[in-house]
């Protein structure tokens, strides 16, 4: 899979139904053809000899009365006439990719506070830092009281307070409107640029949560090779070392390519491995855990057209192209590939769900540090209760030590007036 998968019925040897991309095309064609399909596998040498340019191995398979080869096999403009096969017309176009494992996921708090920069959560909280201590000041003084009220506005009896629920999207009671126009201008720029970030905030989440992003995949192959990717080869894909000498970390892979994606997703350091399209697209079909740990790197390598192989100038040629012209002009191509892998939406292999019904649901650790920080809310929430009930108790006594310093006086002040507002 994806390209061929056969049931045999035990009994009797035969084939009782194909599956894959090009099991399709088999069986459309013999059912066209009138042809009764007995199957040659290839054991592993026969499939080593077969990227053997010479092409000598077919002409042993073409001799044992096979009728014509399929197999994902490229297409060859240039075959020359000495050859012992002969090709139809190409079927499907085929991309090669580097796919790589996502090692470097974001932490859960990384991701409540992916949708900003990181200098943007600084200034963030500067404003709120300077805002709080320009409301404290003139809280403090009583020589700023004038000021205090231009500014925050005399009916706004908690500006500390409103600072925050109004950046976090609540609301005022009018009792407690500004009545100056400036501060009440203050108030509309604090709304407005609030609101902006809250919904620039919002949809950068929404963004997170449902695409499940990750922290700097690698886009091209350089970026693979520059971050020190084990690289794992598979046969034809070997020539790619003289194609891209860079590579230093390569590793054979013995098992098959479908078979090798759940040991890249788990694997413990960087990994990547060139693949064809349809591989990684049936992995997103039959297994989306495992394909959800894998990257497809954007740069495309090369592509291949895939076509049959029949004997020598054979009349067969003319027939099976018949039959390809039918099923890429009825749409039965477009129908096999969507069904089993897919195909990129683009030249940077995007992955094309055809079941769009299908939901992203989110997991308890993707939404940890939510929960994380709503205990860590309440913890604090207990810690004031608990401080509000010892500066009761201990009010006299704090007041006597305070008046001793005047900025621990003002502070006391405050503090005071803030818990009899709030009471």
């Amino acid at each position: 899979m994806p390209y061929l998968a056969l049931k045999v019925n035990e009994s009797n040897n035969v084939v009782t139904y194909y599956e894959g991309f090009e099991g399709e095309l088999l069986k459309y064609t013999a059912d066209s053809l009138n042809f009764t399909t007995q199957i040659h596998w290839m054991d592993l040498e026969e499939i080593n000899e077969s990227f053997n340019d010479t092409g000598l191995i077919f002409k042993e398979i073409f001799s044992k009365s096979a009728d014509f080869a399929i197999g994902a096999f490229y297409y060859k403009p240039n075959l020359n006439e000495t050859s012992p096969y002969s090709q139809t017309t190409y079927y499907y176009l085929s991309y090669t990719y580097l796919v790589a494992n996502v090692f470097n996921t974001y932490s859960p708090y990384e991701k409540i506070a992916y949708p900003f920069h990181l200098q943007l959560w600084y200034l963030i909280g500067l404003i709120l830092t300077l805002s709080s201590l320009l409301i404290l000041g003139c809280e403090a003084s009583q020589r700023w009281r004038k000021l205090r009220n231009f500014i925050i506005g005399e009916n706004n009896h908690m500006p500390q307070y409103h600072l925050y629920t109004l950046a976090l999207g609540a609301t005022v009671s009018s009792a407690q409107l500004p009545r100056y126009n400036f501060a009440r201008f203050l108030l509309a720029c604090w709304l407005l640029t609030t609101i902006v970030i809250r919904s620039a905030y919002q949809s950068g989440m929404y963004e997170m949560l449902r695409n499940n992003k990750h922290r700097n995949p690698p886009q091209t192959i350089a970026d693979v090779i520059k971050q020190d990717y084990v690289i794992l080869l598979k046969g034809y894909h070997k020539s790619l070392l003289s194609i891209l000498p860079d590579m230093k970390k390569v590793r054979e892979v013995n098992e098959s390519l479908v078979d090798a994606f759940p040991q890249l997703a788990e694997a413990n350091e960087r990994t990547a491995a060139f693949t064809q399209y349809e591989y990684f697209g049936y992995l997103g079909k039959t297994n989306l855990a495992t394909w959800r740990k894998l990257h497809l790197v954007n740069e495309r390598i090369y592509t291949q057209q895939l076509t049959m192989y029949v004997r020598s100038q054979s009349y067969l040629v003319t027939e099976l192209n018949a039959r390809i012209s039918n099923a890429q002009y009825f749409g039965f191509i477009n129908h096999w590939v969507n069904k089993y892998f897919g195909r990129p939406t683009n030249a940077v292999g995007k992955f094309h769900q055809s079941n769009s019904t299908q939901t992203n649901i989110l997991s308890i650790n993707e939404l940890g540090a939510v929960f994380m920080i709503l205990l860590w809310l309440h913890l604090a929430a207990v810690g004031v209760f608990v401080m509000e009930l010892l500066w009761h108790r201990y009010e006299a006594m704090v007041q006597r030590w305070a008046i001793k310093n005047r900025f621990f006086a003002s502070l006391a002040v405050v503090v005071s007036n803030f818990t009899e507002h709030h009471n």
